[in-house]
């Protein structure tokens, strides 16, 4: 089944629907895996490349599964250790892809 669907932002999509998942023919729009962050362990001093995508298998880091998205990873650098809310709705406008709280207004 094919449909156009709008998004939460007010933009038109097609969308394709097939064996229950649906695949989106826009580039540089992302899928949001879920609508609240993830709660992810980090470590001071350490690179974590967060998925902006939303086709990561690997939620929230980025997996590669990018490419011919148009949407590449955010980088977050740990300044210390302990737990962060990394995007899971893939609208945050943080640019180390935290929870900025966009998803509450999807």
């Amino acid at each position: 089944m094919v449909k156009f669907v709008c998004s939460p932002l007010g933009n038109l999509h097609l969308v394709i629907f097939t064996n229950n998942n649906a695949y989106f023919d826009n580039v540089n729009t992302p899928h949001s895996p879920q609508n609240k962050p993830y709660s992810f362990p980090v470590e001071s001093g350490k690179e974590y490349l967060v998925c902006m995508c939303g086709k990561s298998f690997k939620q929230p880091l980025c997996d590669g599964n990018h490419a011919g998205s148009g949407i590449g990873p955010r980088t977050f650098l740990a300044t210390e250790s302990g737990t962060m809310s990394f995007c899971g709705c893939k609208y945050s406008s943080e640019k180390t892809g935290k929870c900025d709280g966009a998803h509450s207004s999807l």
